[in-house]
């Protein structure tokens, strides 16, 4: 009897019109604020870089000529890191994201 009662209360929402086996699907990656500039001032010091507004990744799937976004999070898309080198001294070395289209050759979902 408990079991009957909580699968009742798991069930989730009924599946969106557009949801199916194939979804044409595109990925849009939002840069938000991006500092070029080295992070350090003439002393050498680290000098902070505060953000409003933050790299974002946004799924779409699209649908009878509408484009509508299944999930936004956060991403990063590179920054300014530290990097070893073969004389033992750390240097930073800006490390950006690739820009431009690219495939995914595999996506792996499952309800959530």
């Amino acid at each position: 009897m408990t079991s009957a009662r909580t699968s009742a209360r798991c069930q989730g929402p009924s599946q969106s019109r557009y949801h199916g086996e194939s979804m044409d699907l595109s990925v849009v990656i939002d840069r938000g604020e991006v500092w070029y500039d080295v992070p350090l001032d003439e002393n050498g010091n680290l000098i902070p870089h505060p953000r409003k507004r933050f790299p974002t990744l946004t799924v779409f799937a699209h649908w009878r000529s509408q484009r509508i976004p299944l999930v936004r999070w956060r991403t990063t898309i590179g920054s300014w890191c530290g990097e070893t080198q073969s004389d033992g001294e750390v240097y930073l070395k800006c490390k950006n994201s690739d820009v431009g289209p690219c495939v995914w050759k595999e996506i792996v979902a499952s309800p959530v």
